[in-house]
């Protein structure tokens, strides 16, 4: 029942989405600049006043996933990295 997600680090932070097998988002932030929690909530979609209560789970569900059901996009994120410049 273990839920995984998947972050990259480099000069850039990605946040990669896995509910979507056929184009995965992922969202980026630069590695050299600070941000709030909030800022980090509200870029991934986790602000609760911008589209309703149930945001959060729903969110949540986009990048945490059970690994059966994310195997191939895991799989294909993990083949297509490459090194960080």
């Amino acid at each position: 029942n273990a839920l995984v997600g998947f972050i990259t680090f480099g000069a850039m932070c990605y946040v990669h989405e896995l509910a979507d097998t056929v184009l995965p988002k992922a969202y980026a932030f630069r590695g050299g600049k600070e941000y709030n929690a909030q800022k980090v909530a509200q870029q991934l979609g986790f602000d609760k006043r911008a589209t309703g209560g149930a945001t959060a789970q729903n969110a949540a569900r986009r990048f945490l996933m059970p690994v059966t059901e994310c195997e191939f996009t895991l799989n294909t994120l993990l083949d297509e990295l490459g090194r960080d410049a």
